[in-house]
């Protein structure tokens, strides 16, 4: 079963910011600090229309869920 599960980020207008430099931080390696925050802005204004409501950013996460059924 695959199912939507929308998830609040914490830290109103910052979610998102704070959530790609805790779980997407590795893809910056290489990037200066000043274009790391320049792609994260452009991240946050492209998806604000989508995954930004009431100045909470929304995680589009899905989850799948398999029931396994061992045969004897």
């Amino acid at each position: 079963m695959l199912f939507n599960r929308p998830t609040p980020l914490k830290d109103g207008l910052d979610g998102l910011k704070n959530f790609i430099e805790m779980f997407l931080d590795w893809l910056f390696i290489n990037v200066s600090t000043e274009n790391k925050m320049d792609y994260i802005t452009l991240a946050e204004k492209k998806l604000q229309n989508s995954l930004l409501e009431d100045s909470t950013w929304i995680a589009d996460y899905r989850r799948i869920r398999i029931v396994a059924i061992k045969k004897t």
